[in-house]
């Protein structure tokens, strides 16, 4: 049993890991050379059978996070990127699973949405700072946003999601009143910038 024990607990630790590290570098894993996964990485011209073997880990990952099997703040914040990265806009498979993903992930349990409110200034970060080169770049920082601020919603939650009580679901029903204080704090630091513009155009999707 206890033998059971830390298999259970190794691979509650370490799978996000692996699966960042197969869909960040799904290339690099074919070719057997392994790599950290790195936030800027751009996803760009992978061979089919890299394509095939990073949705594979996708639809892994996804299946995994809405079962509540694994918690993964920076996991959640990678297939968020990888749904608006410009380079994945061919790949129906992909984009189909990872849009019926978050819909399902953000309904089915506040502490989903929870889990969304974190890694919401992360993940926006990552594209603001991503090389001028990476594909990142390209990716319109009011919409990323505004979907993931439409994901936390509580008043477009079904009735009979919005009725489950608990404390996590009162933690829930706050996250907008928090992510508008990380809005307002971005647009502060640096009031001028194309960031900011794209912050104050997504206060307006706050519920």
């Amino acid at each position: 049993l206890s033998v059971s024990v830390c298999l259970c607990a190794c691979v509650s630790v370490y799978l996000p890991a692996i699966l960042l590290l197969l869909i960040c570098n799904a290339r690099l894993c074919v070719s057997r050379t392994f790599a950290c996964p790195f936030p800027d990485r751009p996803f760009i011209a992978l061979p089919m059978a890299a394509e095939e073997l990073r949705t594979t880990a996708v639809e892994g990952a996804c299946k995994l996070m809405i079962s509540s099997r694994i918690s993964d703040p920076q996991l959640l914040s990678r297939l968020l990127i990888l749904f608006f990265n410009p380079t994945t806009a061919e790949d129906v498979r992909l984009r189909q699973c990872l849009s019926m993903f978050f819909q399902a992930f953000a309904f089915s349990s506040a502490h989903h949405r929870i889990n969304i409110e974190a890694c919401f200034l992360p993940t926006l970060r990552v594209c603001v700072h991503a090389p001028k080169t990476s594909p990142l770049r390209e990716i319109n920082l009011a919409e990323l946003a505004e979907y993931m601020l439409n994901l936390t919603n509580t008043a477009a939650l079904p009735e009979t999601a919005a009725a489950r009580g608990g404390a996590a679901a009162e933690m829930a029903a706050g996250v907008h009143e928090r992510l508008g204080v990380v809005l307002l704090n971005e647009v502060m630091s640096e009031p001028d910038s194309a960031e900011a513009r794209a912050f104050c155009k997504a206060l307006n999707s706050l519920n």
